[in-house]
């Protein structure tokens, strides 16, 4: 179940890393981040920033966070293929919402309109449960994002 002709059926959705990418943090540290030109252009279909016009596609966020929320209740329905690389499709699309935020921060415009969208669409309620997940990778990446959209004493993050 799960698996289509023995491959993974979330195969071939993200980008991979790549062993020469550029990161913002020091790969190891524990919010280390990948800007490589494809990753970049993989965090472009959800953000589009052009001079000091930012462009969410909040659709596209819904449907990622409904995603991890599901991913992480029928996880254990999964053949083990599938739980990795859904656990991979999780950790990369999470750090494709936290280079959003970081995007913005590099261009020097503010973050507090996109941190509060996040909030007002459910994400951090969905972060906070994803803290329970049983792969390592997802909790961490989990914390890192709730930290970005909490940086700078968000309101509407911490009144959440």
């Amino acid at each position: 179940e799960g698996q289509l002709h023995g491959q993974s059926i979330f195969a071939g959705f993200v980008p991979k890393r790549e062993k020469n990418s550029q990161y913002c943090e020091q790969e190891g540290s524990d919010e280390h981040l990948p800007l490589s030109p494809e990753f970049q252009q993989f965090s472009a279909t959800l953000c589009t920033i052009q001079g000091r016009n930012v462009r969410v596609a909040s659709e596209r966020i819904d449907i990622l966070t409904r995603t991890w929320l599901t991913v992480l209740n029928y996880a254990s329905t999964l053949g083990i293929t599938d739980q990795l690389a859904s656990n991979a499709v999780g950790v990369r699309t999470m750090q494709a919402v936290r280079a959003i935020l970081h995007n913005l921060n590099v261009c020097d415009l503010d973050r507090t309109p996109v941190q509060n969208m996040l909030c007002q669409r459910g994400i951090l309620q969905v972060l906070l449960e994803l803290l329970r997940h049983n792969d390592e990778n997802i909790v961490r990446e989990s914390l890192a994002l709730i930290v970005q959209i909490m940086d700078g004493g968000n309101r509407v993050a911490q009144d959440e």
